[in-house]
């Protein structure tokens, strides 16, 4: 039986990593949960003064070291663009506290606007990727995003797409 003790520089190297360990699982988000609005197959979609904006995206919940927020990502892209910009309007929608509803079906509380926010305004032809987060709000248990695309006009009032809703997604 070999008697010999690990060196003090291989404990503190095991400790050390042991701690990176601890802390960057802490740090790193973790997803909840995501729910869809549209997708690439099915955008939701914006025309007017011969643009065509198109955008989709999904709602989750994450938590991390910015604590727990909504996290919303974006597709969006536009074509037929003159100097004409694309963005989606995104509103962070939450129930009203406890919903008692079967895993299956979805919470039928009512819904509030949380918070909102807007991409930014792109012109690319192919889809660019956005990302918005948000303050989550603590005391509801259901959370939904609304999402409506824009054109970006100079001097012309933006035209708007209907509204797309995800799924309630429960935190």
């Amino acid at each position: 039986m070999s008697s010999e003790r690990p060196s003090r520089t291989s404990v503190k190297l095991v400790s050390l990593v042991t701690a990176l360990l601890i802390v960057g699982a802490a740090l790193a988000p973790v997803a909840v949960g995501a729910v869809w609005w549209n997708s690439s197959g099915s955008p939701l979609t914006v025309t007017g003064y011969g643009s065509t904006g198109k955008g989709y995206g999904k709602l989750a919940v994450t938590s991390g070291g910015s604590g727990t927020v909504y996290s919303a990502t974006t597709y969006q892209k536009i074509s037929n663009a003159d100097n004409h910009k694309v963005y989606a309007q995104l509103t962070y929608y939450s129930n009203s506290g406890v919903c008692f509803a079967p895993s299956f079906a979805q919470c039928t509380s009512q819904y509030y606007v949380h918070a909102s926010d807007n991409t930014e305004a792109t012109s690319s032809s192919s889809y660019v990727t956005d990302y918005e987060s948000a303050p989550i709000d603590g005391y509801a248990s259901y959370h939904r995003l609304r999402a409506r695309m824009i054109l970006a006009i100079p001097y012309r009032p933006d035209p708007g797409s209907g509204y797309s809703w995800t799924p309630g997604l429960e935190y």
